[in-house]
């Protein structure tokens, strides 16, 4: 009962609060992926935020919904962002092939560079993402 309760108090929470620019969180529930498909992010020249969750694990939606939003909000034209839902087989592989363990799993992937680098759970917020992409720009533009 109290794991029902605690569902529904989430789902209730993220549809009043979190997700008010129109994002419906249950439309996620069942995609293979939001924002970009891993094939096209990756043959584009921009650099992109590549997150692998689970729709198995609410919370993991929740914070990856969040990224998406704020990446898309604060840095669409710098990034595109990939998130995809491993219980589609084509992106468990991949989130194999990335080592990723733990969801929501985070990644930076330049596409130019054939490179990615893992952001750890502890920066997965927006102060954090907003310094780690802010860095990464003027690394980039420094180059």
């Amino acid at each position: 009962m109290k794991k029902i309760f605690l569902i529904l108090t989430i789902f209730i929470l993220t549809q009043t609060c979190a997700y008010s620019d129109s994002l419906i969180f249950t439309n996620y529930l069942s995609r293979d992926y939001v924002g970009l498909e891993y094939q096209d992010a990756i043959t584009r020249n921009k650099p992109f935020l590549l997150v692998f969750v689970s729709s198995k694990d609410i919370k993991s939606i929740l914070k990856s919904l969040k990224i998406g939003q704020y990446i898309y909000k604060h840095y669409n034209s710098y990034f595109n962002f990939s998130i995809l839902n491993t219980e589609n087989s084509e992106n468990a592989q991949l989130a194999k092939s990335y080592n990723a363990k733990e969801f929501p799993a985070l990644f930076l992937v330049d596409p130019e560079k054939n490179s990615y680098i893992r952001i750890p759970k502890k920066y997965q917020t927006h102060n954090n993402l907003k310094r780690i992409l802010d860095n990464y720009l003027e690394t980039k533009n420094n180059s």
